[in-house]
């Protein structure tokens, strides 16, 4: 009887959600939309993410990409530390083993899921990674796939896991499709990545030297692709890890007082999103050594 009744409170819950949202699209459909209102909004929020986009590819190096036939791909490595600054977590993970079968035999997928969400910018998304037995680095020995026993599957088990970070961070970021002028606007020297280029016919087609070599003529001509420079990027960055890092409100403080100059020198937007910075650092230290605000 207790499983009915639980059965039938899960019912009347889902009933519920289920009338709170056809309320709301009832208000949103009455509801008149301020177009003007909108659209500013929309001109702040579009401007304010290109600089932050900048400001975050700045705490990456030059190792964090690859240059794979000229397009920037951030590894997992540079999502990590991107990740930190702007508290990002993957959490309700789980893992799961699908197995296909082709032309050429079985093979298997693992697929590792889970919820990222940013604590900086208020965004959560559902989020997946996966490998194959058939991964090019460790189902394959000179372009022959080996035989399924042969398969390291820890390997692939923790590719996909890996690839879900990446996936995850990223996305819930906004990183995707990354610009070589917003990599040498955020401080990196773009043309020290690696890069990995395919064949076709045999003959390596330049495409990634190419794409160093257009950004770098953008550059010539004063091209820039956010709204800082890099040298701007660079010193907000290293003062903000200085801050979210502080061990102490005394090292805090120490802090703030040490980077003041540099610190009023930055545009009225990076100041401010310091100021956050330090009052969220500060409230957690305070509360983590019971003390009283006097910073």
């Amino acid at each position: 009887m207790a499983g009915t009744s639980e059965l039938m409170e899960k019912k009347t819950e889902e009933a519920q959600a289920l009338i709170s949202l056809q309320e709301i699209q009832e208000m949103q459909a009455e509801k008149k939309v301020d177009w003007d209102e909108l659209l500013k909004y929309l001109q702040i929020q579009k401007e304010a993410f290109k600089k932050l986009r900048i400001i975050m590819l700045g705490y990456t190096r030059e190792s964090d990409f690859k240059n794979i036939d000229g397009a920037a791909y951030l590894e997992e490595s540079g999502a990590q530390a991107i990740a930190g600054p702007m508290g990002v977590s993957i959490v309700n993970m789980s893992k799961e083993k699908e197995w296909r079968k082709d032309k050429k035999g079985h093979y298997y997928i693992w697929c590792y899921k889970g919820t990222a969400y940013s604590t900086k910018i208020c965004r959560v998304l559902e989020v997946e990674g996966i490998c194959t037995s058939r991964d090019k680095f460790f189902g394959k020995v000179s372009g022959v796939y080996k035989e399924l026993e042969e398969v390291d599957e820890r390997s692939i088990m923790e590719k996909s896991r890996t690839n879900l970070y990446r996936n995850g961070i990223i996305r819930v970021l906004g990183l995707r499709n990354i610009q070589w002028g917003e990599l040498s606007e955020a401080g990196l020297t773009i043309n020290a990545i690696q890069k990995v280029e395919h064949t076709v016919h045999g003959r390596k087609t330049g495409v990634s030297e190419k794409a160093i070599q257009d950004q770098e003529e953008k550059e010539k001509k004063g091209e820039k692709a956010g709204g800082y420079s890099a040298t701007i990027v660079k010193k907000t960055g290293e003062m903000t890890t200085h801050i979210s890092t502080a061990p102490s409100m005394e090292k805090l403080k120490e802090i703030w007082e040490k980077d003041r100059k540099d610190r009023e020198s930055l545009p009225k937007e990076l100041f401010e999103g310091m100021v956050k910075e330090k009052d969220a650092r500060k409230k957690w230290l305070l509360e983590r050594e019971g003390k009283k605000d006097d910073l």
